[in-house]
């Protein structure tokens, strides 16, 4: 027996795509949900088709969140407040998502998860583990998040992340007249270090030096860009310092 079924006189559109009210065929029961249960005749969020939200096991889409596109809802996990799932993201096992956070590209999440606040994940990110992310933070590109982790803040955890535990990485705020951030991560190479800031996506810290004495050569008439590049290459020696302190501690 289906456990929900799609109520198409109750839709909404979304950047020209219909979405429609799921209703509940039966009671059960999902400990992620505030009220722990679904009773038969509930409604729920939205779906674009049933491809969204698995049949079986207790997952479920509530309040105003949306899944659309090819993304996929399995097993116990839960959509709620006004969180959106979309394009080929996959969310299984017990992950919860929730507030304003918004998943798509081909993420993969898996584990027992939270994730709230304004938090984006997209690409080819792919968590897993037990983890509890929020805030603004953003992961992306080919990202690796997955052991023990919470993730709060404004981190930038791009390409060739590999995060295994809040030591991992590290994000600095408030730079130069933009007020950009700045964000270093480990790698699934033992000694390379890597970052995210403006353009740099994944880049590592010697190939950002480089970049830096580009900037320096060409800045030697222009005080507050080479200020501002002397600034960042001092981050870059306090990130090192960071990583390698953590390194020790493990």
């Amino acid at each position: 027996m289906k456990k929900y079924e799609i109520v198409k006189d109750n839709f909404k559109e979304v950047d020209g795509v219909k979405v429609y009210r799921i209703r509940a065929l039966k009671d059960f029961q999902n400990d992620l949900l505030r009220n722990k249960k679904i009773k038969k005749g509930d409604l729920g969020g939205y779906i674009e088709s049933e491809k969204n939200l698995s049949q079986e096991g207790n997952c479920w889409i509530a309040d105003n969140a949306i899944v659309r596109d090819n993304a996929t809802i399995k097993d116990n996990s839960v959509i709620l407040d006004n969180a959106t799932v979309s394009e080929y993201a996959a969310i299984s096992e017990n992950t919860t998502i929730f507030e304003y956070a918004k998943i798509w590209g081909s993420a993969k999440i898996h584990g027992q998860i939270l994730i709230g606040g304004h938090a984006k994940i997209y690409d080819h990110a792919n968590l897993h583990g037990k983890l509890c992310i929020g805030d603004h933070v953003n992961i992306f590109g080919n990202a690796n998040v997955h052991g023990l982790v919470v993730l709060a803040g404004a981190h930038f955890i791009g390409n060739n992340a590999d995060i295994k535990e809040m030591g991992d990485v590290m994000t600095i705020l408030g730079l130069d007249t933009a007020y950009d951030n700045i964000t270093f991560y480990r790698t699934k190479s033992e000694t390379e270090i890597s970052l995210v800031y403006w353009k740099f996506n994944g880049i590592t810290i010697d190939e950002f030096r480089k970049e830096l004495a580009v900037v320096h050569y060409n800045a030697v008439q222009n005080m507050e860009s080479l200020h501002y590049a002397r600034e960042l290459d001092k981050i870059c020696d306090l990130a090192e310092y960071h990583f390698q302190k953590e390194t020790v501690n493990h």
